[in-house]
């Protein structure tokens, strides 16, 4: 659970969450960053919820096959 800044006005802004998982040279290769929000055999699939809005970001291989899936709308 991690918090980057919330606000209760109406026109503040929330803070900030940078992740930087290593950075290459010219032919270098950065780091990899890697989210599991949980797996199950006979359950539900985590969540990452991304954004104001309730977003679902599925990014992973459920059936076999890589696949992102977007819901929701930023604004």
């Amino acid at each position: 659970y991690i918090v980057a800044g919330e606000t209760t006005n109406m026109s503040g802004e929330g803070g900030k969450l940078q992740i930087v998982a290593g950075k290459g040279g010219l032919n270098g290769i950065g780091g990899d960053v890697t989210v599991d929000a949980g797996t199950s055999e006979s359950g539900e699939n985590g969540k990452v919820h991304i954004g104001p809005s309730a977003s679902a970001v599925n990014i992973g291989d459920p059936f076999g096959s890589s696949s992102i899936n977007l819901y929701g709308t930023l604004q």
